[in-house]
């Protein structure tokens, strides 16, 4: 996406990125976007399908998960 670095001295541009509008089990309506992609380098069609790769679209109401996974 043009963010990150091939060495340890080459300087990451915090410009590149993904910014998501949805959060687990919020409702999502045909055609609204889940989320926005800003990339300053590459192929727009690879990076879409990866993105909507992570998501999973279900009719039925999905339960938000526990940010607290397990108490130790």
């Amino acid at each position: 996406m043009g963010g990150g670095r091939k060495k340890a001295e080459e300087t990451i541009d915090y410009s590149a990125g993904l910014r998501f509008y949805k959060k687990v089990g919020d409702l999502v309506n045909e055609g609204e976007p889940v989320g926005e992609i800003i990339y300053n380098e590459g192929n727009s069609k690879i990076f879409t399908s990866k993105f909507l790769k992570a998501f999973r679209i279900s009719e039925k109401k999905v339960p938000k998960p526990s940010l607290i996974k397990e108490k130790i």
